[in-house]
Order: structure tokens, then C-alpha cells, then sequence
């Protein structure tokens, strides 16, 4: 919208286009741009990264000028570790449901649907953490019997002075374990009465067996140690021994599990445990040696 002519610009400077701007103020305002772009660089800083930002100014009458400004994300790998973050956030909180749910109804007659809904979370994000509920309720086993697990599995794998001592202090841990963690309490008894491994649960029969025999594994390499030391007798039945200390055990967690204010496991684990080590050294389960019939000789028995 130039005019030929003298004329003013819209600030009042003489000798320019009309309704035009002078390329004073233009730098002027350029210069109050970058001012105002480096103030707004500093406060979208995340972390040690800044946003990136593009922009064009073009004179514009009467306005002085027109801006666009392209502001562009941080840098992918913290976007990745905000997005792992997050991942991991809501990967938990389906575990949280999950026990709640399954606590609440049974394994079986729980949906994902009911889990995601407990979690807040849609039913895809469920199956884009687990393959199916067996695969969730794996992960909620494995997360509240980690610790226990890998207690058992060190005392198992390492030699022992006092090897039944050694086996005393892992069964006592483990019933005060049960007894102090709410989540371990919560997981115990859906794993013990609220879980029926059939179906579509099948899969979670293979994993538990799986588990139980890594448990008397280590057990029984308590149990050996104690023979090879001379605290049991030689012809000691270590497998029949282990699983009876397994059987003992699990059947105290299993039973207290369903009435918790029965008594102070905490406080009576020690004795409970006393009481299974004390049999097992007055009265271990000892080895059959199976005798093979007599057969009497072909012309014996002809002859008679």
C-alpha cells in the first residue's frame, strides 16, 4: 500500500512511503523481538535442554510487525526416558489393581477390563505391558515374592557353617515377611484361595510348579549341608525332609493368610520354626532301603 510521493511512516518519520515503516524503527523493533525470544528461550528451559525456536518477523502496518514462532520439543532421548517413566508408572499401578481385583474376585472370574478399570488406565494399555491376565499375574507374583525369592535362592547357593541354623533363619524371614508386608499378605492369599489354574490360567499352573521345585532345590541343599556336617544322620531322606519342612511352612502361611488376627505370626515364627527343626533333629525321615524278593531257582522249584 505505497504511495509515490513523500510521506510518513506509521511512527511520523518524514521522507518514506506512505503508511510504510522506516527501517530505523524496523530495527528497533527486531531488536525488541530478540529481547523478548531470548526471555522466552529462558523460560521454557526443561532440564539441561532448551526448546528450539524458529521464527519470522515481516514489517506489518499499522502493528509494526508480524511474528510466527515455531517452538520445537526437547531433544528425543529425554522425551524416551520421560515416556520410560511413565511407562514404568502405569506398568505399577496395574499391578496395584490387580491385586485389589483379584483379591476382591478371584483370579478367574476377573477381567483385564475390570483390572484397567481399577488402574484407571484403557484395556490397551493393559495388554501393552502384559501379554494376557496369566502374564499379569505373574508379574504380581514375581513382584511381591522377589524378595524371598532371592533370599532363598542365596542361602541355598552359599555354604554354611551352621547349615540348619542357616535353615531356621530362612523359614523364620520368610513367615515375618508374610507377616509385616501388606502387598506380600495381599498376594499370599490370592496365590493360596483365590486362584484357579484352569483354562486360560493353565499357564500359570507350569510357572508355579516351576517355582516350588526352585524353592526345595534350595532347601535341600540346606539340608545336605546339615547331613555333611554331622548335625543329621547320614541316611537322612533330604528330599523327603525338604519337603516336609516346605509342607510345614507353606501350610502355616496359607492357614494364618485366612485369619491374620488369630495370633502374632511375626512373634511366633521363631517357635513354630523350633518346633519343625527340633523333630527333624530328634526324629528325621530316614532313607528306605528297598529289599528285592528272594526268587527261588528254577530247578528248586521244578524239583519240589
Amino acid at each position: 500500500m505505497a504511495a509515490t510521493g513523500e510521506g510518513r511512516c506509521h511512527q511520523g518519520c518524514r521522507g518514506v512511503a506512505a503508511k510504510s515503516i522506516c527501517g530505523a524503527h524496523v530495527e528497533l523493533l527486531y531488536g525488541r523481538m530478540r529481547r523478548i525470544l531470548r526471555d522466552l528461550q529462558c523460560s521454557l528451559r526443561t532440564g539441561q535442554r532448551l526448546h528450539t525456536i524458529t521464527y519470522v518477523c515481516k514489517p506489518l502496518w499499522p502493528n509494526g510487525l508480524f511474528l510466527w514462532l515455531f517452538v520445537r520439543s526437547p531433544p528425543t532421548k529425554f522425551m524416551a526416558r520421560k515416556t520410560k517413566i511413565q511407562a514404568a508408572v502405569t506398568r505399577e499401578q496395574l499391578l496395584d489393581a490387580a491385586e485389589q481385583v483379584f483379591r476382591e474376585r478371584g483370579v478367574a472370574h476377573t477381567s483385564l477390563t475390570e483390572v484397567a478399570a481399577a488402574a484407571g488406565v484403557t484395556r490397551g494399555a493393559v495388554y501393552w505391558h502384559f501379554k494376557d491376565k496369566a502374564d499379569l499375574f505373574g508379574a504380581m507374583c514375581e513382584r511381591a515374592t522377589l524378595p524371598l525369592d532371592s533370599l532363598i535362592s542365596e542361602m541355598g547357593g552359599a555354604s554354611h557353617a551352621d547349615p540348619l541354623g542357616a535353615l531356621r533363619a530362612l523359614s523364620v524371614e520368610a513367615l515375618k515377611l508374610l507377616a509385616t508386608d501388606p502387598r506380600t499378605q495381599a498376594v499370599f492369599e490370592v496365590i493360596f484361595h483365590k486362584t484357579e489354574l484352569t483354562g486360560d490360567l493353565a499357564p500359570i499352573a507350569g510357572r508355579r510348579e516351576r517355582e516350588r521345585c526352585d524353592c526345595l532345590v534350595n532347601v535341600e541343599r540346606l539340608i545336605q549341608q546339615a547331613v555333611d556336617a554331622g548335625q543329621l544322620p547320614v541316611d537322612t531322606d533330604t528330599a523327603l525332609a525338604t519337603r516336609l519342612m516346605h509342607a510345614y511352612v507353606a501350610g502355616i502361611m496359607r492357614e494364618w493368610v485366612l485369619d491374620k488376627g488369630a495370633y502374632d505370626l511375626a512373634a511366633r515364627a521363631p517357635s513354630f520354626i523350633d518346633t519343625i527343626i527340633a523333630g527333624l533333629l530328634a526324629s528325621p525321615p530316614r532313607r528306605v532301603e528297598r529289599v528285592r524278593p528272594r526268587v527261588r531257582p528254577r530247578a528248586a522249584a521244578s524239583s519240589a
